[in-house]
């Protein structure tokens, strides 16, 4: 697509969604170098992956009453990635299951409240400015 669009490449970003957060993961894992930063909302991550994702910045957004993908999910990669020093954001949605997903990217100031993890500075700000504020310094991939 590089080649037949203009894309900055450094500012390539991951958001996923359920199953496709799991997907987000995976391809975070496989290629970490090419993301400037992801966002999986209510995902599942198996655990051998969690290693190979530390370097990227990650938000990540669960509903507090998801019973199709519980939290501790969630949790879990917080907590290792914050183990590891990794520049990681949460934000525990209350009052919400699994969806609707239309708030997440009708707001951009939206799912701040709640908000655990990273830099307390950024509490405030939301999803579109967080994540346009990442950019690689080169791409080694094509």
């Amino acid at each position: 697509m590089e080649s037949l669009y203009p894309i900055d490449i450094s500012r390539e970003y991951l958001i996923g969604i359920s199953a496709g957060g799991g997907g987000c993961y995976v391809t975070l894992a496989d290629r970490p170098q090419r993301w400037a930063a992801a966002v999986p909302i209510a995902a599942v991550c198996d655990k051998p992956s969690l290693p190979k994702i530390h370097n990227v910045p990650i938000w990540l957004i669960h509903g507090v009453d998801d019973e199709t993908v519980p939290l501790t999910h969630s949790e879990i990669v917080f907590n290792h990635m914050q183990e590891n020093g990794s520049n990681i954001r949460y934000t525990r949605v209350q009052n919400w299951k699994h969806g609707p997903w239309e708030p997440v990217f009708n707001d951009d100031n939206g799912f701040t409240d709640n908000y655990i993890g990273g830099d307390v500075s950024n509490k405030n700000i939301g999803l579109y400015t967080w994540l346009f504020s990442f950019a690689r310094a080169h791409s080694p991939c094509k």
